[in-house]
């Protein structure tokens, strides 16, 4: 559901709390506080209406409040609405499969990612956006939490020790860290060979290419493409170190959400796993929404799993003193 904020009345001045302007102060289209009382100023009484609506992927209307001007607007030009929003859903969209999506996930919001059909594979990068070459450490993330998959209540270390995200929320119990992305030549392998000019939206696309195209957005390139996660995947590893690919690990309707410690670039593509063994190329789509949520507290899962978390914890608060 995509929130929009509009005025029933002409030469309305903008809200600098909503709408395009709120995007481009605060990184969202809708504020998530909200307060108690708004008052505008117009110029003419002509303005007797405020709508909030939100339309789904459909684009229907799913919500709608209506506020009446109060009834001293006609002398004083003041409007005044009480307004009230349950939720602190400030975006959401669906992201094709095969499709490659980028975001600034702000601090103290969330990105819930959400398996619409079942078998979907969302390959992940992560970097701090202010300071882009603190990246996610992989190594660390998995060694610091004596674990070989992802599940809720971990954390993504960064290279400097610090926390970019958390894992709030998981109804999957396994992601896959360590078996990496496709590329060109395994999708063409396995998949065969298509171009664009040939079958427009439907051609088969790869991981590694979708996030170089996805960087260059961002003033960087090859050398900037690391480590990764695939969210909704499952790789086992035998006694003998062999890696096995699960299939059927995450069923409709899963999901993860990831809330920001930092101000982080995440870079998401859906394209098939390298190592899924299905015989035809298809990549499943995902539903992405971005929430307003609180910060963590002293006894956050997250925070307490174990003491290196808790350390990383603090060594992010202290980078935003």
């Amino acid at each position: 559901m995509l929130l929009s904020v509009y005025a029933c009345a002409p030469d309305i001045p903008h809200n600098p709390d909503q709408g395009p302007v709120a995007h481009d102060l605060y990184g969202c289209l809708l504020r998530s506080t909200v307060p108690s009382k708004v008052a505008f100023f117009v110029d003419a009484p002509a303005w007797n209406r405020f709508r909030v609506q939100g339309r789904g992927a459909s684009n229907q209307a799913s919500c709608s409040l209506q506020f009446c001007a109060g009834r001293n607007s006609a002398q004083t030009g003041e409007v005044s609405m009480p307004m009230s929003l349950e939720s602190t859903l400030l975006f959401s969209d669906t992201l094709p499969g095969g499709a490659t999506w980028s975001h600034v996930l702000k601090r103290g919001t969330a990105l819930r990612i959400t398996d619409v059909e079942g078998g979907a594979n969302v390959a992940a990068y992560f970097l701090n956006f202010d300071n882009r070459s603190e990246r996610f450490n992989l190594p660390d993330t998995l060694k610091a939490q004596h674990t070989a998959r992802l599940r809720q209540g971990h954390v993504l270390f960064s290279d400097m020790g610090r926390v970019l995200c958390s894992i709030t929320e998981d109804t999957v119990g396994w992601h896959d860290p360590i078996a990496g992305i496709s590329n060109a030549g395994l999708i063409e392998k396995k998949y065969g060979k298509t171009s664009y000019q040939q079958c427009r939206n439907e051609w088969y696309q790869n991981a590694r290419d979708g996030f170089l195209i996805e960087l260059g957005k961002y003033g960087m390139g090859p050398r900037d493409l690391h480590a990764t996660v695939n969210f909704f995947s499952k790789v086992v590893v035998d006694d003998l170190g062999n890696m096995q690919y699960v299939s059927g690990n995450s069923p409709a309707g899963s999901y993860v959400e990831l809330r920001a410690e930092m101000n982080v670039l995440v870079l998401l593509n859906t394209s098939p796993h390298p190592m899924d063994n299905a015989p035809q190329y298809a990549p499943k789509p995902v539903e992405l929404s971005v929430s307003r949520v609180p910060m963590p507290m002293r006894d956050d899962r997250c925070r307490t799993l174990c003491p290196e978390n808790a350390r990383g914890f603090v060594l992010t608060e202290l980078y935003f003193l």
